[in-house]
C-alpha cells in the first residue's frame, strides 16, 4: 500500500504509542496514511503514494527499491505456496499503472513460478496490457485501478437488493 502499513507486527502501533505518546486515534492515524510503502521505500514528491507523480516513479536510492521489490516477492512466493502455484499476477494502482521499472525489478526470480516478464513489452505498456512473455506458463498484467466502477456496481447490487426487499 502507498500510505498504509501492509504486514506488520500488531505490536509495533502499541510500542510506537507508548514511545511517542500518542493517543490510540493518532497511533490508527498513523498506521493508515504515514508509513505505507511511500514513505517506508522513500517515494519522493508531493504525492508520495501517487506513482504517477514524476519523482514518484524513481525511489529514493536503489537499495530502498531492492528491499520493496524483495519483500514483494517474498508476497508472491508465499501466495505461491499456500494457493498451489500461480495463474496470474497482478499489477494495479500506481505501479501497475505507470511503474514499469517497479514491475520489472518485482518480476525478476519469479521465473521458476512460470512468470516471465517480457522486458519490452512492459516498458512501453499502458495499462490493460498483459507483459508476460509468450511462452510464460502464468499472465504478468498491469490494470488500470477502476475503483468507481467498483463502487458504483456495489452500490446498484445493494439498491437492486432493496428494491426486492421492498416488493
Amino acid at each position: 500500500m502507498g500510505t498504509r502499513s501492509g504486514s506488520i507486527d500488531p505490536s509495533i502501533v502499541l510500542h510506537v504509542q507508548q514511545h511517542r505518546g500518542m493517543t490510540a486515534g493518532a497511533g490508527r492515524d498513523s498506521a493508515q496514511s504515514r508509513i505505507g510503502s511511500a514513505r517506508g521505500v522513500g517515494y519522493l514528491g508531493r504525492h508520495a503514494a501517487d506513482s504517477r507523480s514524476r519523482a514518484c516513479r524513481s525511489p529514493a536510492s536503489p537499495a530502498r527499491l531492492a528491499v520493496y521489490t524483495r519483500r514483494v516477492r517474498q508476497a508472491i512466493g508465499a501466495l505461491a505456496v499456500t494457493l498451489g502455484g500461480v495463474d496470474a499476477l497482478v499489477f494495479t494502482a500506481g505501479v501497475g499503472e505507470h511503474a514499469g521499472k517497479v514491475r520489472e525489478a518485482v518480476c525478476v526470480g519469479l521465473e521458476c513460478l512460470g512468470l516471465e516478464l517480457d522486458v519490452q513489452a512492459n516498458a512501453s505498456c499502458r495499462p490493460d496490457a498483459d507483459v508476460a512473455r509468450h511462452g510464460s506458463c502464468g499472465r504478468i498484467l498491469a490494470i488500470a485501478t477502476r475503483e468507481d466502477v467498483t463502487m458504483l456496481q456495489e452500490v446498484t447490487q445493494v439498491l437492486d437488493g432493496n428494491r426486492t426487499e421492498l416488493s
